[in-house]
């Protein structure tokens, strides 16, 4: 049955508000990829800004503009995120544009060196 050129036009979606990556073994690693990433579409300058990306060498696009530019809560609980990944919420947190008002990372490794920085965010964020 033909049902014309729209059958094929993928149903609109709301935008992406909550993204829970709570539990998923994620390092600091992905976590910074993904936070800079977020920290770009909100119109962050994000990591090694104005330089080209690499991953193992190869070259990587820019974060597409609309990427996670609605996310407003970021739940990144029980992973194994260490101080080394706060850099990336600070700039995510920081970002021009960013609608990101919760964010849980509780249950990660953070340690003391993290929790001050942390408190240090928390008190940046909230000035």
């Amino acid at each position: 049955r033909d049902q014309g050129p729209g059958a094929l036009r993928p149903a609109a979606r709301p935008p992406l508000r909550t993204l829970s990556l709570r539990g998923n073994r994620l390092g600091d690693a992905g976590a910074r990829a993904l936070l800079f990433a977020l920290a770009s579409a909100f119109g962050g300058a994000g990591e090694d800004a104005g330089e080209d990306a690499s991953v193992d060498g190869h070259d990587t696009p820019p974060a597409a503009p609309a990427v996670g530019l609605g996310v407003s809560e970021l739940d990144l609980s029980l992973n194994a995120l260490t101080a080394d990944c706060l850099d990336a919420v600070s700039a995510v947190l920081s970002a021009h544009e960013s609608a990101l008002v919760a964010l849980d990372l509780r249950g990660n490794r953070l340690g003391a060196r993290g929790a001050a920085r942390g408190a240090a965010l928390a008190g940046e964020g909230g000035a």
